[in-house]
């Protein structure tokens, strides 16, 4: 995404992970919003864990899909190339959680708290921190289960 802030070391903990497990073609992890305040950030940590739970039960107990966070995942290019890239039909909510869905059936999918990547927190901000952890939830699993994002339009917030 064009506001995140890419951490030092970043790079090197993908191909530490890509090193170790040839079976792994997606890797992920949360943002880390740099303008939002303690107790916003306190309910975006609490989604995260809500997301995690998630993860855990799509990847290890039903093994349908793995989870991608947006703006911070990494991908295997023939493992894209072998699911057709990107469904383009997909204009914002739930274009990482399809991708993860259909690359999950090429190989494995990880997502770890360890991958922390800065970005901005304005569309929570001004949207609302429930509202959004909501709405993600949402966007989350509808492709997983439905084949399509739950909320087909959104706002477009920019500085």
């Amino acid at each position: 995404d064009a506001d995140v802030m890419v951490p030092e070391g970043w790079l090197a903990k993908v191909m530490s992970e890509f090193g170790k497990d040839k079976n792994l073609v997606a890797l992920s992890g949360p943002y880390i919003y740099y303008d939002l305040n303690s107790y916003q950030r306190f309910w975006v940590r609490f989604f995260y864990y809500l997301g995690y739970g998630s993860y855990f039960i799509t990847r290890k107990i039903l093994k349908i899909s793995g989870m991608l966070q947006g703006g911070n995942f990494i991908v295997r290019r023939d493992a894209m190339e072998k699911i057709g890239g990107y469904d383009t039909r997909i204009s914002f909510y739930g274009e990482d959680s399809d991708v993860a869905k259909r690359i999950f059936a090429v190989g494995d999918v990880k997502w770890t708290f360890d991958l922390l990547m800065y970005t901005s927190g304005r569309r929570l901000a001004e949207e609302g921190i429930i509202t959004m952890g909501i709405k993600y939830a949402f966007n989350f699993l509808w492709p997983i289960f439905f084949s399509k994002p739950f909320t087909q339009e959104y706002k477009d917030i920019r500085p």
